[in-house]
């Protein structure tokens, strides 16, 4: 049995889509998530933690005869899709009838899917270009004022986050985000001889917004 992830969503959301009406759905709606991070921070100019993570969210909601099920899942086989979804049709067996719930009809926007629009810029970067930025953000720090005593923590990172939405009416959706991130935690001493700390953060969409002095 293959139980490879997929790497077309809409794909197996259709095919999700078409077993829920043989199992006798009348409406269907199939979510998803999946997000990629990867980003690390400094102290005192050497890598203190290292963040890479991959999550995927998915969530099938249908109505059968006046009945609404729902169930979720974090991996997106083929098998487990078409799982999930028996498992929401199993579930309305024990609602209630509520002709409440519906589908909202599509606008024209909706009814096109959005095509993936990576970008190198962001989505490529290593993590040896990510702990580039963190130092060139932490000298720049360092030179703004004599005041500054200590940069207890400064980050770099990305995220590309895609979500996914098909349903029986007719949405069908695919939108992915890139963000560039950058985050400093800074320790000064004040007029007053009191140590003060400070952080800031900026995210940006594309690399060229991006740069070490929006931190400052």
């Amino acid at each position: 049995m293959n139980t490879t992830t997929t790497s077309r969503p809409l794909d197996a959301f259709r095919e999700a889509l078409s077993h829920a009406h043989k199992k006798g759905a009348d409406q269907v709606m199939l979510s998803g998530l999946t997000r990629e991070k990867r980003g690390l921070s400094l102290y005192q100019e050497k890598i203190d933690t290292v963040e890479i993570a991959d999550e995927i969210k998915l969530g099938v909601w249908l109505s059968k005869d006046g009945r609404v099920g729902a169930s979720s899942l974090e991996s997106l086989t083929r098998e487990a899709l078409l799982r999930a979804v028996d498992q929401a049709v199993i579930a309305t067996a024990f609602s209630d009838v509520d002709t409440a719930y519906s589908l909202a009809s599509p606008d024209d926007s909706a009814r096109v899917t959005t095509p993936h629009t990576p970008e190198p810029e962001i989505a490529t970067l290593a993590m040896s270009d990510l702990e580039t930025w963190a130092g060139e953000m932490e000298s720049h720090a360092r030179a703004v004022s004599p005041l500054i005593q200590n940069i207890p923590d400064i980050g770099c990172g990305w995220s590309r986050t895609t979500r996914h939405l098909l349903t029986s009416s007719g949405v069908c959706v695919s939108e992915t985000t890139h963000l560039l991130s950058g985050s400093i935690s800074v320790m000064a001493l004040g007029s007053d001889q009191r140590v003060v700390s400070v952080n800031d953060s900026v995210s940006v969409k594309t690399r060229s917004e991006f740069s070490h002095t929006h931190l400052s």
